[in-house]
């Protein structure tokens, strides 16, 4: 008897699944992640009917993923695997919206868990995996000042003078700036 039948045979009937929770991009506050669910047997009976569970932050929505959940209630999402073979891997790729500010902001962690169940598991330590994400953005501390510093003479409006305005914009955030638009609206006065 080799070695590997010998190990075969010790583990066989075994029951064994892993979880992982993975972001494929970063967390940034009014804008679609993408993520990945992956559920692993690792043991050597066949994994049927169990149920996976997603607790997403609640500054986040979930929009869809591949596979079709079979519950969605507030934050907690559940998907039903109906069968997965010894040393196979299923993987759900999910849409997740960030809110925007003021709800989600740039530097604010983001925590969700994802879980399978531990009954009969021989190593239930890795059933469960937590996504930890802080959030990222750019930081604009846009500014708009006019020249004669907020007094107008008379004279000047009388003749309608010209008000030279600067408007500053500058990124300062951990993050690329994406689809920047300085835009500036005077009063009719």
């Amino acid at each position: 008897q080799d070695s590997l039948s010998f190990a075969v045979q010790l583990l066989a009937g075994k029951t064994d699944y892993r979880i992982t929770l993975l972001s494929i991009n970063p967390a940034r506050p009014g804008r679609i992640m993408n993520w990945k669910l992956q559920i692993e047997n690792q043991g050597t009976d066949t994994l049927t009917n169990k149920l996976v569970t997603l607790v997403k932050d609640p500054r986040l929505e979930f929009v869809s993923s591949d596979i079709i959940p079979v519950t969605i209630s507030g934050d907690t999402i559940r998907w039903s695997i109906s069968t997965l073979l010894p040393l196979n891997t299923i993987q759900v790729n999910i849409d997740i919206q960030a809110k925007s500010p003021p709800t989600l902001n740039v530097g604010d962690t983001l925590s969700s868990l994802a879980l399978i169940d531990s009954i009969m598991d021989i190593f239930p330590v890795d059933n469960i995996s937590i996504l930890r994400q802080v959030s990222q953005g750019a930081v604009d501390p846009n500014d708009k000042v006019e020249n004669n510093g907020g007094v107008l003479s008379k004279t000047d409006y009388d003749i309608g003078s010209h008000l030279n305005y600067t408007i500053r914009f500058q990124n300062t955030g951990n993050d690329t700036a994406f689809n920047v638009v300085v835009r500036d609206t005077l009063q009719n006065k």
